[in-house]
């Protein structure tokens, strides 16, 4: 599956060049990454468990020096509609708990899942 920028790659704080595709390879052992415009591939992630429509698991490492950390992503009905649940663990790793990433990512996630929630629904 290859989602275009618009789903993912605009609006990520800091970034000078925002992947131009972002593929997610839908298999136990398969890659989450971003190409960008000039072809240069950098790894997010590897899926350690792929069930759908019930839930992904991923081993998330998009900062190489630092230790994988896991994200699982659980969907479930609700009413018409589906609940997104996110969870992103592992912080443990890190000499001090990894509390500024975490921190990051916690503050980072509701507007990752905002952009995915309106591509799907046919935002721009």
């Amino acid at each position: 599956m290859v989602a275009g920028r618009d789903a993912f790659g605009h609006g990520w704080a800091g970034r000078l060049d925002p992947p131009e595709l972002v593929v997610f390879e839908p298999a136990a052992g398969g890659r989450l990454y971003e190409r960008t415009r000039d072809g240069r591939e950098c790894d997010w992630a590897t899926i350690l468990v792929y069930e759908p429509p019930h839930r992904i698991v991923l081993e998330w490492r998009v900062n190489p020096a630092a230790p994988p950390t896991e994200v699982e992503v659980r969907f479930k009905p609700d009413g018409d509609a589906t609940r997104v649940e996110l969870e992103h663990h592992g912080w443990e790793q890190y000499a001090d708990g990894g509390e500024e990433p975490r921190s990051a990512y916690d503050s980072g996630w509701p507007g990752v899942l905002a952009r995915y929630r309106e591509a799907l629904s046919g935002g721009e």
